[in-house]
């Protein structure tokens, strides 16, 4: 049982994405996300990943992934090849090749859900997540964190 960082999924996502043709922008990328996140609620009955979702303007947004791609505004963000780690006691990033490691069923999960989700607009994604109670119940609340509870009572219980 794992439990991912939200940039290793978000990765896995861009990379799937490209691999069916359906590239996508950082908005709708932090759309997919909070499904994936509800999804494994879902099925696995645990989170797919350890970072917090927020409830932004446009909808859910997980901060470290944003920040992360933000520069691709609302272009599509390009394929990952390469990620550069740091490793214990070395001050240079080490270039390795990206090859998430996902179970079977984890990395069905998270296909249906880009799958489910390629022919939408980042546009009618925002508006999708807006209607639902995990956003409704956190937008402009104290730290905006969509919590767990939310998103299991959202996705497990309707």
């Amino acid at each position: 049982m794992n439990e991912y960082s939200a940039i290793d999924i978000a990765r896995y996502v861009i990379n799937y994405s490209w691999d069916i043709n359906a590239p996508l922008s950082n908005l709708k990328l932090q759309k997919l996300l909070y499904f994936i996140q509800g999804n494994f609620l879902r099925i696995l009955n645990r989170p797919c990943f350890k970072d917090d979702i927020e409830a932004w303007k446009y909808g859910p947004v997980v901060p470290a992934v944003y920040s992360k791609f933000k520069r691709y505004g609302s272009n599509n963000i390009n394929r990952i090849e390469y990620i550069y780690e740091f490793e214990e006691n070395k001050y240079e990033a080490i270039k390795k090749d990206f090859k998430p490691i996902l179970s079977d069923e984890e990395a069905q999960i998270i296909q249906g859900v880009v799958l489910a989700c390629k022919d939408y607009s980042a546009n009618y994604l925002v508006k999708l997540t807006h209607s639902q109670s995990p956003w409704k119940k956190s937008y402009g609340k104290n730290n905006n964190v969509i919590s767990i509870e939310l998103m299991r009572e959202y996705f497990c219980d309707e």
